[in-house]
């Protein structure tokens, strides 16, 4: 799954999710985070309920929760992947 948007500084971005086993969109009428932030939702019950229902082991895999503040919140549940940070 790949995903491209343009974030609140107008930079455009992009991201490819490998081996997704779901994703849920949540709108602002929701209760769901309202900041424009990216993180890790550790020990999310979401993400063992689809690795047991797919058959495959939860680790190996995270649950990605993209906020975007002005209009709802992305949550993915994919291979779980590192970030190195560039300066």
């Amino acid at each position: 799954m790949h995903l491209s948007f343009v974030d609140w500084q107008e930079q455009p971005r992009s991201i490819t999710f490998r081996d997704v086993l779901a994703y849920r969109w949540q709108e602002l009428d929701e209760a769901v985070p309202r900041d424009d932030t990216t993180f890790e939702a550790v020990e999310s019950p979401w993400l063992e309920r689809q690795a047991e229902l797919q058959r495959v082991p939860a680790e190996g895999y995270a649950h990605y929760v993209l906020c975007f503040n002005a209009r709802g919140v992305l949550d993915v549940l994919a291979c779980r992947f590192s970030v190195e940070a560039t300066v």
